[in-house]
């Protein structure tokens, strides 16, 4: 009996962390897309201080 609970026990664990796994995936990937954009806000943004220190500049 005990084993029978270990064993069902395994595989809703083994379940879980498959559900788990293709939560982080998913995240991941949104992150990523998260990630890129907040690195092209940045190069506007470096681009506009640029832009403004040459105004001061000239």
């Amino acid at each position: 009996m005990g084993t029978n609970m270990e064993v069902s026990h395994d595989g809703l664990t083994s379940l879980f962390f498959l559900q788990e796994i293709a939560t982080i995936k998913r995240l991941s990937v949104a992150n990523d897309k998260m990630a890129f954009v907040f690195l092209n806000i940045q190069k506007l943004n470096c681009k506009v201080v640029n832009l403004e220190q040459n105004m001061r500049s000239d």
